[in-house]
């Protein structure tokens, strides 16, 4: 691949794993706060006299984790993507573009760190959301309620203690693994580029250093020159 090619690639990863980062943060924390009103809803229908205990631990905590790593994700991809827009539109870099080649590995590492993370909390989070359901415990006075009557309760309310069945839970688990995709994308891709970038590096110093040789031979060469010039007059003088 082309290095014009192997940057224009990175510059697409980056973008879409910004974009799918923004997307999965949004979509956890609409889940998140979905989630605990239907929670609240469910327990304040709960009549004078009875205890219910609603566990949902599993895909909560899941779920924060999952929400924290896709906005850094969006982070990093934007801070990483930045300073190779800013050029293109005639803005001031500041030195920025050479800032990107020299950090390429660094930020390499970054999102494959982060993409790491991603998968290793969305494998639970979707395992927990395919399989499993909240647990829900209710007793009147000193009375469990059975599994059956908690469940025929619950569906009386129009909920469900089944996550696989909650609309919101399942954007949850679904759209943050485009962010993992094109998180881990951007991390090759920039892994590539830094090689890239050395190997051009060490392409273009032999040459530039010609250059640097070439001048000072001339620069000697004009001064030697120079001092015969200077010794002709002084011996037409005497």
């Amino acid at each position: 691949m082309s290095s014009a090619a192997l940057r224009t690639a990175r510059l697409v990863s980056l973008f879409l794993s910004f974009a799918f980062g923004v997307v999965g943060m949004a979509v956890g924390i609409n889940g998140l706060v979905k989630f605990k009103q239907e929670k609240k809803t469910l327990l304040g229908a709960v009549p004078p006299g009875a205890t219910v205990d609603l566990n949902t631990h599993d895909v909560l905590n899941s779920g924060y984790v999952l929400t924290v790593v896709s906005g850094l994700i969006a982070l990093a991809s934007n801070l990483f993507l930045l300073p190779i827009i800013i050029p293109v539109f005639g803005l001031p870099a500041f030195g920025l573009p050479a800032l990107v080649g020299r950090t390429l590995r660094l930020q390499g590492a970054i999102l494959a760190f982060l993409s790491v993370w991603l998968f290793a909390t969305l494998v639970p989070f979707t395992a927990f959301f395919a399989n499993r359901s909240a647990k829900i415990t209710a007793s009147i006075g000193n009375v469990v309620l059975s599994p059956a009557s908690v469940q025929a309760i619950v569906a009386s309310l129009g909920a469900t203690t089944e996550y696989k069945h909650v609309g919101y839970l399942r954007l949850s688990a679904v759209l943050p693994w485009f962010a993992f995709l094109f998180g881990t994308t951007s991390a090759v891709l920039s892994f590539l580029d830094t090689h890239d970038h050395y190997q051009h590096s060490a392409q273009t110093f032999p040459a530039r250093a010609a250059e640097v040789d070439t001048s000072e031979s001339e620069v000697n060469e004009k001064g030697k020159i120079s001092q015969k010039e200077q010794a002709q007059v002084a011996t037409e003088e005497v």
